[in-house]
C-alpha cells in the first residue's frame, strides 16, 4: 500500500479522480484507490506494485504537479526567489511565462532542453515512488523535484526579462506620444507603402514620391531637436518630425514589427489597407489629375 498526505482535502480528491481516470483506462479495479480525509490509499495486489507505480500512480500524479501545482510553484519562485509581489506585475509576468512555456513567443531567444517538463517530473517520481512508502505530498515537491523547480526558474527569469523589455519599450513610447503631442504638424497626411520586410516608400497627399534626400532631411532635423532620443532614422525618424495628421500605410503584413510600432507611437492616426488598396488608390488619384 501507498499512503500519500496532502495539505489540503481539495487536492486528496483531485489525485483520487486523476488515479481513477487511469485505473478506468486500464480496467484496473477502482476499489484499490481510497481518500481518507487529507490522505490518499493506494491499495493493490503485491505482485501488481510495479504495474500500478508506472502505469497508473505515477501517471496520476504528473498529471497532478502539471495541471494544478505548476501555477503555484511558479507564484512561489517569483515571491520568494525574485522578490515580486506586486500584483500587477505577477499577474503580468506569469501571463509572459505561460506563453513561453506553452510555445507562444518563438520570438524569444530560449534553450532548448532534451527533457521536458513532465519527463523531469516523471522520472522524478519513478526514483521515489516505492512499495509501502507514505509520504507527504508538499515534502515531494520541496525536495524531490530539484531539476523540474530549476527549469520554473529558467521560464520564470526569461519572464521576467521580457517583462522589464516591455516596460521600457512602454515608457519609450509614451515619451514619443507626448512629442507627437507638443509637435508642430508639417504635413497633413502621408502615404506610406511597405514592400519587403524592412522596405517603406512614403507619398505626399498628390502620391508623389519623397526622395531619400527629403526623407533624410526629415530625419536630421528631428534629431537635431532630439538627440538623446534613438529610433529607428529610415521610418519612424521622419514621421515623427513630419507629425502628420493621419498616416496611410498599406502593407500585406500587419504584424511586421515595426509598423506594430508605429501603431503604437500614432494610435488613431494610422490608418491600415492591403498593399493592392495602394495601386487602386494612386491610379484613381492620377486618373484626377489627367482630368483636371
Amino acid at each position: 500500500m501507498i499512503n500519500i498526505s496532502f495539505q489540503y482535502s481539495n487536492d486528496a480528491l483531485r489525485i483520487y479522480e486523476l488515479i481513477c481516470a487511469e485505473s478506468s483506462a486500464l480496467s484496473y479495479n477502482p476499489q484499490s484507490i481510497e481518500v481518507v480525509g487529507h490522505k490518499v490509499l493506494i491499495k493493490y495486489v503485491l505482485r501488481d506494485c510495479d504495474y500500478v507505480l508506472e502505469q497508473i500512480v505515477i501517471p496520476a500524479l504528473t498529471k497532478f504537479v502539471l495541471l494544478y501545482k505548476e501555477s503555484e510553484l511558479l507564484m512561489t519562485i517569483l515571491q520568494d526567489r525574485f522578490f515580486y509581489c506586486e500584483v500587477d506585475e505577477q499577474v503580468h509576468i506569469l501571463q509572459m511565462v505561460q506563453s513561453i512555456i506553452e510555445g507562444e513567443r518563438e520570438d524569444i531567444p530560449q534553450q532548448t532542453f532534451n527533457d521536458s517538463k513532465e519527463q523531469l517530473v516523471k522520472e522524478a517520481l519513478t526514483n521515489f515512488m516505492k512499495d509501502g512508502l507514505t509520504f507527504t505530498f508538499e515534502s515531494f515537491l520541496q525536495f524531490r523535484l530539484k531539476e523540474y523547480m530549476e527549469r520554473l526558474v529558467y521560464y520564470i527569469g526569461i519572464g521576467i526579462d521580457e517583462y522589464k523589455l516591455e516596460q521600457e519599450y512602454q515608457v519609450f513610447v509614451n515619451q514619443l506620444r507626448m512629442l507627437i503631442q507638443e509637435s508642430k504638424t508639417n504635413v497633413p497626411s502621408v502615404h506610406v507603402f511597405h514592400h519587403g520586410e524592412d522596405e517603406f516608400a512614403f507619398y505626399n497627399d498628390q502620391f508623389n514620391e519623397l526622395t531619400e534626400e527629403q526623407r533624410q532631411h526629415f530625419s536630421e532635423m528631428f534629431f537635431q531637436q532630439h538627440r538623446t532620443i534613438y529610433i529607428d532614422k529610415q521610418v519612424v525618424a521622419p514621421l515623427l518630425q513630419m507629425s502628420p495628421l493621419k498616416i496611410h500605410i498599406y502593407t500585406s503584413s500587419s504584424e511586421n514589427s515595426l509598423i506594430q510600432t508605429l501603431q503604437n507611437i500614432f494610435e488613431e492616426r494610422i490608418e491600415i489597407a492591403h498593399t493592392n488598396l495602394f495601386f487602386e488608390v494612386q491610379s484613381f488619384n492620377l486618373q484626377q489629375e489627367v482630368d483636371f
